[in-house]
């Protein structure tokens, strides 16, 4: 499996508690590997959770405010009117609060990714605990998944390893008849629109226009599947030439499904794309 990746770059800002470190993704077409993308060590910085309000706020016991970055639980995902995952909603956000739970009262490893916090006051962080990275054991378990609601993705190489070897080996919520992965046809998106998808399909055709690059899942450009690319962000997945070469690839995209002429996802960063090499991807 590969991605297409750039070079991705953050103004690193200092804190009284961590450096903040860049991510570096090295750009790829077809079957080149994904590269190390620069995933930092955990620092010599640490806190203890002293409270877990779900999964999604962490409270030191300073009463700083966390959000865990990089990760969504299953709920986040949408699923087709013939399905019913919805009914497992509550048992998959209780799981991943129930594993942060655990860390409450133990120190953790931290790195800030933004020296800003959300609406909430919570500052997006990648955790560590024992020197392993958090966010990529709850992948490995299948209690999560690799998200970003819209920028990079950190340490992306791994969470997104982790992820496609938990949905291979059926851990955690990646079970046989859990339905998870978006099929290319419209009416499997009849629920899935205006939510969070992962897709996985094969590019019937590319087509390169002036304001966008559109990867083909149909022969029916007016109704089936499309990923759109918009063409400042073109240089980013390698370029046009890089983008036309996925014709006749298998892909695994990710990303929020509207409807424009047939279901479309938008694609702004290239960790959304992965190409699928090996055939029991």
């Amino acid at each position: 499996m590969s991605a297409i990746q750039r070079p991705i770059g953050r103004r690193p800002g200092v804190s009284a508690c961590a450096l903040l470190l860049c991510f570096t993704a090295f750009c790829g077409a077809g079957d080149a590997a994904r590269a190390d993308d620069g995933c930092p060590a955990p620092g010599e910085a640490e806190f203890v959770v002293a409270q877990a309000d779900g999964w999604r706020t962490l409270v030191t016991q300073e009463g700083e405010r966390l959000i865990p970055a990089g990760i969504a639980d299953f709920a986040v995902l949408g699923a087709s009117s013939t399905e019913k995952p919805a009914e497992k909603h509550e048992a998959i956000t209780q799981a991943l609060a129930d594993a942060f739970r655990r860390h409450a009262g133990k120190s953790l490893g931290i790195v800030y990714l933004s020296d800003r916090p959300d609406r909430r006051n919570r500052r997006p962080v990648l955790l560590f605990a024992d020197g392993a990275l958090v966010q990529e054991d709850l992948i490995a378990q299948g209690l999560a998944i690799a998200y970003s609601p819209g920028g990079d993705l950190p340490c992306a190489s791994r969470l997104l390893n982790a992820e496609d070897e938990a949905r291979k080996q059926g851990r955690g919520f990646w079970t046989p008849d859990s339905h998870w992965i978006a099929l290319p046809r419209p009416e499997h998106f009849a629920g899935r629109l205006d939510h969070f998808v992962i897709l996985q399909a094969r590019v019937v055709s590319v087509g390169t226009r002036e304001r966008r690059t559109y990867l083909n899942f149909g022969g029916l450009w007016a109704n089936d599947v499309t990923v759109e690319i918009p063409a400042a962000r073109r240089e980013a997945f390698g370029g046009v030439e890089a983008l036309e070469a996925l014709e006749g690839r298998r892909l695994r995209v990710r990303g929020y499904a509207v409807e424009k002429s047939g279901p479309m996802i938008e694609v702004r960063q290239p960790w959304q794309i992965e190409v699928l090499t090996n055939a029991l991807q």
